[in-house]
């Protein structure tokens, strides 16, 4: 199944496996790093793209390994802004402005990509990317000249409907979802339980129990069908 758009074009999802030659993802293979890239924005007229990524590290000694080989690759134009995530311990933010020649985000760009994610492990990038079908092609071929592709696939049976929206939950879902974050019921020790929670709210506490219910099975369901390649990748089907 592909997915038609209305600018005339079918797209279809492609799943690969590659090793980017030259490229700072290289020294993510010496190192006990995982990273994922939160947003790309190409500039093509002004020869870079604009970038930030997430890091998680081993420890922090790791980061800084990491930082220190990136900041020096010749990929790398400009790091703009490090910061640490307070909730989660070494997992850093890094935003930075990277070449535009010879890049992934590059050439997903000039192939017409409305869509794609990644994983980046060991000098591998798992990408996964909504391209047109007419596309696919090409973008093998131009794909395979920035290093090796083990693993290259167009999946048929492509889900719609993968971008987040606010949408996704119904209003009541939604409420309560939203009362149970601000009013601590999702956290460790737990601050507030559904009887409290439903007379926060003002409903019974089987309403909450079942907009609950409805509300984290769409979360986990959109998130898991976002990232299913790299769970399979890692864990299997």
């Amino acid at each position: 199944m592909v997915l038609k758009k209305d600018d005339g074009y079918e797209y279809v999802e492609v799943n690969f496996q590659m090793r980017h030659e030259k490229c700072w993802t290289e020294v993510t293979e010496e190192l006990h790093v995982n990273i994922h890239t939160v947003s790309s924005n190409v500039y093509r007229d002004k020869n870079y793209i604009s970038g930030t990524i997430e890091v998680k590290a081993e420890s922090e000694k790791e980061f800084k390994k990491f930082l220190a080989l990136f900041k020096r690759s010749h990929a790398i134009n400009e790091v703009v802004m490090i910061s640490s995530n307070i909730y989660r311990r070494n997992l850093y933010e890094v935003s930075f402005r990277e070449q535009y020649n010879n890049m992934i985000s590059a050439i997903l760009y000039e192939n017409n990509a409305i869509y794609h994610n990644d994983l980046i492990s060991d000098n591998f990038e798992y990408i996964m990317a909504i391209v047109p079908v007419e596309t696919v092609k090409n973008l093998k071929s131009d794909l395979s000249e920035l290093g090796e592709i083990p693993y290259f696939h167009m999946k048929t049976d492509m889900h719609t409907g993968r971008i987040d929206s606010v949408f996704n939950l119904t209003d009541q879902e939604a409420f309560t979802v939203y009362m149970a974050y601000q009013n601590g019921y999702f956290n460790i020790p737990r601050q507030n339980y559904l009887n409290e929670l439903s007379v926060i709210t003002g409903l019974s506490k089987s309403a909450l129990e079942e907009y609950m219910r409805k509300a984290t099975s769409k979360i986990m369901n959109e998130w898991t069908e976002k990232n299913r390649y790299f769970l399979m990748r890692k864990f299997g089907k």
